[in-house]
């Protein structure tokens, strides 16, 4: 099913006929199967009837959710005017930047036509006297625009981030565009969402730093939004930041802890049915105070079904149990199995419960600390070979000292939780001590101080790492068969690894001389001209600026994905050839010489006469970058489409690429 929905969300538009008639002619071929046969053969025909089943519900499942497939959805609103009467809900706060606000909102209706789907809304600080919070109001006079796409190689496709969260266009608001803002009706995830900055505008007032109170905000509520940057760096860089998004961890915790309270209640009738309940509902009351978010859910789904397990009182499969909430949460939301929080999440729990038996019974302790250190350190290992790959593959780091950092805060993570969720609940009521304020403040204190040291130790942190889609897959195999082969010591699976590692091998050779291949690359960046000659690990940055930063966006992700040894910079030509492609650069200068090329490329807004330029050069291609101004690059598109000559602009095609094949 899961496979059935990562298909489904790479199919084109060309598909949509094949998939709406999918499901019924496999119904048919299986009635059919049924009324000549009279029965359904075991294997091997049964299962793979049934795989083919779950993939396809997987597959219309996810197509559900896409704007083509859902009559209401906002992108077929008609409309001849670009500006509409737009009338949008607030569903969730996001964090802001120094700039602007940031919100998700639901489009209600536009120009008083009822439709549906979902926005990213950006609001200038400086626009908005008032704060917005969920369940609010907007009527706005604007225009919906398309998310930019990736515009450079190796660039954070945040189109596609937001897409896997179901949101598929923006709302810029600017100056006189907000008619009216109030609040609407009220929502379950509202009134979750209000609780908690209830519970946060209490927690200011105690006696307890601003920036150890972002941490415990994290930690117990989930709200991350005052954490410094400086900070959040920290916990990434110690391999903590998993501490700082209430997730699986949290959850398990508290399970546990309201598992062990609880379990005199066991003695009764229907005791252990009795337990199971109330921690299912004190789960979900901690989902609610932590305001509802999509992580939280998901969490407490998870654990409320091996509370129900426990509850049966029957024989059952931790294994089971964790796919059959996964199976429930992709069927309700099939693109959260896009989200790497989700990703992780499963995958953690998954290794602990299959790898920590296994590499707890590499040692056998005898004492209780014995036990619980090694305990910690075997669930630690399970979880972070589990996850090592994913992190690497998304944030192309991988923390040395994890074992160190998950040794020191493991043991005091459950006191912290249960601590601050005390905490919270004591200065909701005002009833709050500065004495306990204090102690725990100085507590958070130290954590923090512990992890910028562990942070500092950038020896142990392991940067530039880098996997692509097919290793990533072969790694897990590989984690697979070896786990296998470590516990049946069986000569089979050592050949399965030697196969498994000899094609991780060849997709790192085939990479490598793939990168060997020269290419010119001309990069979009907003007011600046960013040219690059590349060839195997050498890059040659052609720039006009002495302070040129390859540090930065967008040539930070390049050298890192392309992994580049040596950089060196010298100016821009003016004509350069790659390829025996000819193409001559046109900057302020606006002076050229009366050559024939093949491209044209206009930098830093030339004031040329392109009519003139096209007949003395004749090129088959012109090109501008984002240094241009756009009143100029639109005219020399009409330009171009007058003469019947391609044109490029790297801030609507994206980067313009030549490559010696």
């Amino acid at each position: 099913m899961a496979l059935g929905i990562i298909v489904a969300s790479q199919l084109s538009d060309s598909f949509s006929f094949l998939l709406k008639w999918a499901l019924p002619i496999w119904f048919l071929l299986l009635f059919t199967r049924i009324v000549l046969f009279k029965r359904i053969s075991p294997k091997p025909y049964f299962g793979l009837i049934t795989i083919t089943l779950f993939f396809l519900i997987g597959m219309i499942n996810f197509q559900k959710t896409e704007p083509r497939f859902t009559t209401h959805h906002f992108t077929h609103a008609p409309s001849e005017e670009t500006t509409q009467h737009i009338n949008l809900k607030i569903t969730e706060v996001l964090k802001s930047n120094v700039y602007q606000d940031k919100f998700v909102a639901k489009v209600a209706s536009i120009d008083g036509r009822p439709t549906s789907g979902k926005i990213l809304l950006l609001i200038p600080k400086e626009k908005m006297t008032q704060t917005l919070s969920v369940d609010d109001e907007l009527y706005v006079y604007s225009e919906i625009q398309l998310i930019p796409k990736a515009l450079n190689p190796y660039q954070f496709d945040y189109k596609r981030y937001l897409e896997h969260q179901g949101i598929f266009a923006q709302v810029r608001l600017s100056e006189n565009e907000l008619i009216f803002c109030g609040s609407g009706a009220s929502s379950i995830k509202g009134i979750a969402h209000g609780f908690r900055m209830f519970l946060i505008q209490k927690l200011q007032k105690a006696s307890i730093d601003l920036n150890e109170r972002s941490i415990l905000q994290a930690l117990v509520l989930g709200y991350r939004n005052d954490i410094s940057e400086e900070t959040y760096q920290n916990y990434a860089a110690a391999g903590a930041i998993h501490i700082l998004a209430v997730s699986g961890l949290h959850v398990g915790i508290l399970f546990i802890i309201f598992s062990k309270v609880l379990s005199p209640i066991t003695v009764l009738r229907k005791g252990k049915v009795l337990r199971a309940i109330i921690v299912v509902i004190l789960l979900w009351c901690y989902a609610f105070i932590a305001g509802g978010s999509p992580s939280v859910v998901r969490a407490v789904t998870m654990f409320s079904f091996f509370a129900l397990a426990e509850m049966l009182d029957r024989p059952t499969n931790s294994f089971n149990t964790l796919f059959l909430s996964f199976f429930l949460l992709i069927i309700l939301e099939p693109r959260w199995i896009f989200h790497v929080g989700f990703q992780m999440s499963y995958l953690a729990v998954f290794f602990i419960l299959w790898l920590q038996p296994k590499i707890y019974k590499w040692y056998r302790p005898k004492f209780y600390l014995d036990q619980l250190f090694w305990s910690i350190v075997s669930v630690s290992l399970a979880a972070q070979i589990g996850i090592a790959p994913l992190s690497i593959f998304y944030f192309n780091q991988f923390p040395g000292l994890f074992l160190l950092t998950n040794l020191v805060i493991l043991p005091v993570l459950s006191f912290l939780l249960l601590g601050g969720l005390i905490i919270i609940l004591l200065a909701a009521m005002e009833m709050l001590p500065d004495s306990i304020a204090f102690y725990y403040n100085e507590i958070l204190l130290w954590l923090n101080n512990f992890i910028a040291w562990v942070a500092e130790q950038e020896s142990f942190l392991l940067k530039n790492l880098t996997l692509s889609t097919i290793q990533l897959l072969l790694l897990y195999v590989l984690l697979f068969f070896g786990m296998k082969m470590s516990t049946h010591r069986c000569k089979k699976y050592l050949f399965y690894c030697g196969g498994v590692l000899v094609l991780f091998y060849g997709t790192k050779l085939y990479e490598t001389r793939n990168f060997q291949k020269e290419k010119l690359i001309l990069f979009h960046r907003t007011a600046k001209t960013i040219l690059v000659k590349q060839s195997g690990s050498k890059l040659q940055l052609f720039s006009n600026d002495s302070m040129a930063i390859t540090t930065e966006y967008p040539l930070k992700s390049f050298i890192q994905q392309r992994k580049i040894k040596e950089i060196s910079i010298t100016k821009v030509p003016n004509y350069f050839v790659q390829n025996g492609h000819k193409t001559l650069l046109i900057d302020s200068a606006s002076v050229y010489p009366r050559i024939k090329v093949h491209s044209l490329l206009l930098v830093n807004s030339p004031k040329i006469n392109l009519d003139r330029a096209i007949d003395s050069l004749e090129p088959r291609l012109i090109i501008a970058d984002g240094s241009n101004y756009k009143s100029y690059v639109q005219r020399w598109m009409l330009t171009a489409l007058k003469r019947k000559l391609p044109f490029h602009y790297t801030g609507e095609k994206g980067a313009y690429i030549i490559s010696n094949e």
